[in-house]
């Protein structure tokens, strides 16, 4: 799963694959807060849980508003 870029933080987006939102189960585990970070995925993974499509933005699109 590569790193997605970003510009400013306002996008991210990834050279291959669909930019989404991760939860982060481990830190909620700890800390009791929700945490996510982003990270690129290949089509085929996009039907893993706790992944969240960035709001505003096409499932497929490659680039998003952050």
């Amino acid at each position: 799963m590569p790193n997605p870029r970003s510009v400013c933080a306002s996008q991210v987006w990834c050279d291959v694959g669909y930019p989404r939102l991760v939860q982060r189960p481990l830190e909620i585990a700890l800390t009791g807060k929700m945490s996510k970070r982003c990270a690129c995925f290949e089509e085929s993974q996009l039907d893993q849980p706790g992944l969240e499509v960035y709001e505003g933005c096409d499932y497929h699109a490659n680039r998003c508003k952050a």
